[in-house]
């Protein structure tokens, strides 16, 4: 192996199993909590850390296994990616069932729609992705992009409406969401930044996972992947430093749902 691709394999291979390794070890930890409390959020937050998990394990593939183009992984990982939009979704009306306004009440659909037609991608991506980038599915695309955007701002908003209602384990679980909503809209922008300029001057018919071929915009795609290795980290130990058994969840939600949010 040339140091190149030692190199390679420590930059590309290393942060995307910790990052699919933490993803799981969230996942099972929100899963667990789930069965014991039967309270669907948890198990729409663990579908939300799976789905991350199975993306980065695509990526790695897509790296470890050069004979098969990239493009059939990265498409595949996004049927994943909004896949996560519409669990985020359903964990926010979880929360926030019966004080949501019309245009939330919609975001379901759309997440649906985005997921429908990436799968349509993956099948046919020649008829889908490279013949005519501009076309319907791309607006439908934006338009998950900014629900999940609005959602993520505006749960972090309602739960800082009634961040006083709650103290010892409570709060920091409040606080720790807070924070995840916070870093995963400002990392979803980021995403959706960097990776629209990589398509813009790149191509994704060009899309190579060989560090030598690079250029400054697949650079910054790359520094997604350290960014959220970072925020799956850090709601791992968070999450872990929480007593789950003091925490009402069912009072927790009742407080969240109340009209004082809307």
């Amino acid at each position: 192996m040339s140091n190149m691709q030692l190199i390679e394999s420590v930059l590309m291979g290393i942060p995307l199993i910790a990052s699919a390794g933490f993803s799981f070890l969230n996942c099972n930890s929100f899963f667990r909590l789930y069965k014991q409390k039967e309270e669907p959020i948890l198990l729409h937050i663990s579908l939300i850390f799976i789905s991350a998990g199975i993306i980065f394990f695509c990526i790695l593939f897509a790296f470890l296994i050069p004979d098969i183009p990239p493009i059939n992984f990265f498409l595949l990982a996004n049927v994943f990616v909004w896949t996560i939009f519409l669990e985020v979704g359903n964990a926010y009306f979880s929360a926030f069932l019966n004080c949501t306004n019309a245009f939330e009440k919609y975001t379901l659909p759309i997440f649906g729609g985005a997921i429908g037609m990436m799968i349509f991608t993956f099948i046919n991506p020649d008829i889908y992705l490279f013949t005519n980038p501009v076309r319907f599915e791309l607006f439908l695309y934006l338009a998950s992009f900014i629900s999940v955007i609005y959602l993520l701002v505006r749960a972090y908003k309602r739960v800082n409406l009634l961040i006083e209602n709650f103290e010892g384990e409570e709060i920091k679980l409040m606080l720790l969401t807070q924070r995840i909503c916070s870093l995963g809209a400002f990392t979803l922008v980021y995403t959706f930044v960097s990776v629209f300029c990589w398509l813009i001057f790149k191509g994704i018919e060009q899309l190579d996972l060989l560090m030598n071929t690079w250029n400054v915009f697949d650079w910054l795609v790359y520094i997604n992947v350290i960014l959220y290795l970072t925020i799956l980290l850090g709601a791992f130990i968070s999450s872990k430093k929480i007593d789950f058994t003091k925490i009402d969840l069912l009072s927790l939600l009742n407080i969240l749902d109340s009209p004082k949010t809307m």
